[in-house]
């Protein structure tokens, strides 16, 4: 017997002290999130919205794909999906975001791969790319994309250049780069090395950065200035600070991009003094002409 609570009441009899779809949302919401037998009325709930002409936006569509989603049904995703596409909502990242997950864990991995990609490269975000991973599907991709012929660096990092990372970094992300880094064997090469180093370090993931810094046999300016710039992003600005200087050590000429992101570093740790330091070093000693970034 599904236990009806006094607001559920309410809505059901049309109450119109309920009448936004901020209400409706809120409701269905805590009908989703609550758990069964709760989660039964997320359906009732939905038509009797309709029922008393609410239009629901993306956040009612949200919380009904979810619950779909839980119920491993696919046929009923889809049908999640199709309503989104006949409402018009198939530009709401956020949207778009939940149905490719939904697919994922349906396992569907090719409409959620579909549906990623047809999201504008510039409109995916951080939750993009780990809905799609987290279903597998990107990884899939790659093995169908390349069945017979095996990708080469400058091939692998045109696919890992897009992806979008928030500042806390993503443990999805970082086993993704692992399998990357693993099943292409991209530590073989210069290019693939530096590439990890930012790949990791946007992640979140500093040490795994320097891990391969650390192992490769040689290192080009790029590879420097790339473990710079990612300690300087992650509030490491003592240790790129002594990274820059062990290259400067070595002989290693700093370009344009070293000294940028190494100035960052020391206006953001408060080393005005060192940053002076650096300038000068840049404009008198290696004659470079400052860009209106530095």
């Amino acid at each position: 017997m599904i236990r009806v609570r006094p607001f559920e009441t309410l809505f059901l009899n049309h109450s119109s002290n309920f009448s936004t779809v901020a209400h409706w949302n809120s409701q269905i919401r805590e009908a989703v999130n609550d758990g069964f037998p709760e989660r039964a009325l997320v359906f009732p709930l939905f038509l009797q919205m309709r029922l008393h002409g609410t239009v629901p936006d993306s956040v009612t569509i949200i919380g009904l794909t979810q619950y779909v989603t839980e119920l491993k049904d696919l046929d009923l995703v889809k049908g999640a999906h199709a309503f989104t596409v006949h409402v018009g909502m198939v530009n709401d990242v956020s949207l778009m975001n939940t149905v490719i997950s939904a697919y994922g864990k349906c396992a569907d991995l090719i409409l959620a791969e579909l549906i990623f990609h047809g999201l504008d490269i510039e409109s995916r975000t951080i939750v993009s790319w780990n809905s799609l991973i987290a279903g597998n599907a990107l990884f899939e991709n790659h093995h169908r994309t390349f069945t017979g012929e095996k990708p080469d660096v400058v091939t692998l990092l045109s696919l890992l250049s897009p992806v979008r990372f928030g500042q806390t970094g993503s443990l999805e992300l970082r086993r993704w780069v692992d399998n990357c880094a693993l099943s292409y064997r991209l530590r073989d090469s210069v290019l693939g090395c530096n590439a990890l180093i930012d790949l990791y370090a946007k992640c979140g993931s500093v040490y795994k950065a320097k891990e391969v810094f650390h192992s490769m046999p040689s290192k080009s300016i790029a590879s420097w200035t790339a473990m710079i710039a990612r300690l300087a992003l992650n509030g490491e600005f003592s240790e790129a600070l002594d990274f820059f200087f062990r290259m400067v050590e070595l002989g290693l000429k700093p370009n344009h991009i070293t000294f940028l992101s190494i100035l960052q570093a020391c206006t953001h740790a408060g080393c005005l003094d060192k940053g002076w330091g650096c300038f000068d070093l840049m404009t008198k000693v290696y004659k470079l002409n400052p860009w209106l970034e530095h």
